[in-house]
């Protein structure tokens, strides 16, 4: 992945599009990163419940 400004993730393919659930795996694993791991602080700032995030994991 490459960083853009700010160390903030940038997503670009060859053919212009990346696929959704790509970008979503892809945020939930910055935000796992900057949250050290704390997946109950994901999940809030998510605003999803710590079952949902476990299946979004998965």
């Amino acid at each position: 992945m490459i960083k853009g400004k700010e160390n903030q993730p940038f997503f670009f393919s060859l053919s212009g599009f990346v696929p959704l659930e790509d970008m979503k795996r892809a945020y939930i694993s910055h935000l796992l990163k900057i949250n050290k791991n704390n997946k109950s602080k994901t999940a809030r700032m998510l605003k999803i419940s710590l079952t949902t995030l476990y299946n979004k994991l998965k």
